[in-house]
């Protein structure tokens, strides 16, 4: 119904910080449907120059799911108007400018509740993992904004950025940093505007998925769900059609559940201490991530 709230479980953090398993596992819960970096993909100048296949595995175009949803239209053409690098400063204009925020609404909301209809689900969880797009769409008239912020030891992301994935190139170390300090900082103040919000290290999510699982269901006001694509150690996903994201998306078959060993060379390490102790004090991660 078109005066109903429409409901976005957003998922802050940084980039490399689990999402891509996060989102699917989410997306196996009743009533979710896991819409990959829609918010991303709409919005992110940078996004606009990469093609990624959807989580079917078909380019985007040729994907049945978001033809519908799009009406055949190609979905990031919806933000055109508002594509930028600058993420906040967007959202800091439409703080102030209540023009645009209805403007936005208009082609943004309708956007986001034909995926929720063409899923039959009662929320659509968005893995954009920037915090500024969660803001963005706290900003939205009609948007019931829940927020699950899920925190990588940094340098397990460091080490993550590494490596080269697909069309995900490698980061400097420097760099990462960077996005990480945004990303922890923001995702706080995403999270205090929320009426419903969790934080997760993600490492405690991976060793138990079902004890967060839960807990989520039962705060988004969903059914006991039953996780039957669930056993010790590995999930196993139905084809969720997720946009952008990581290749790891398209994945099948039994798929381990388990955090990576840090690979980092004594360099790294030492600058990524050095340079997010406080990080590793606040979520708990002093003790080295295995």
């Amino acid at each position: 119904m078109a005066d109903s709230p429409l409901r976005i479980l957003f998922l802050a953090g940084s980039a490399r910080c689990g999402s891509t398993l996060a989102g699917r596992m989410l997306g196996e819960l009743p009533g979710l449907v896991n819409a990959g970096e829609l918010g991303l993909s709409l919005l992110f100048a940078d996004a606009q120059a990469v093609t990624v296949p959807c989580g079917c595995g078909q380019p985007e175009a040729e994907c049945p799911f978001w033809s519908a949803v799009a009406a055949g239209r190609p979905v990031r053409d919806f933000g055109l108007p508002w594509r930028t690098r600058n993420l906040l400063r967007l959202w800091r204009r439409m703080r102030r400018d209540a023009a645009l925020r209805m403007a936005m609404a208009e082609v943004l909301v309708p956007l986001y509740r034909n995926v929720a209809a063409q899923a039959g689900a009662e929320w659509v969880v968005d893995i954009s993992k920037n915090p500024a797009i969660g803001l963005i769409l706290s900003e939205l008239p009609g948007v019931e904004l829940a927020v699950l912020h899920l925190v990588r030891d940094p340098r397990g992301v460091v080490a993550s950025w590494r490596r080269r994935k697909a069309y995900l190139p490698k980061i400097r170390p420097i760099k990462v940093i960077r996005w990480i300090w945004f990303a922890s900082v923001l995702s706080e103040v995403l999270a205090r505007r929320a009426p419903l919000r969790w934080r997760f290290r993600y490492r405690d999510f991976i060793a138990d998925p079902e004890a967060v699982l839960r807990q989520v269901a039962a705060g988004l006001h969903r059914p006991a769900p039953e996780l039957a694509f669930l056993r010790p150690g590995a999930a196993r996903f139905h084809t969720q059609h997720i946009l952008f994201s990581n290749p790891d998306k398209m994945d099948g078959g039994w798929i381990p559940l388990r955090v990576p060993e840090v690979n980092l060379d004594r360099p790294a390490r030492w600058l990524t201490n050095l340079l997010t102790w406080p990080l590793l004090a606040r979520y708990g991660y002093f003790r080295p991530n295995r």
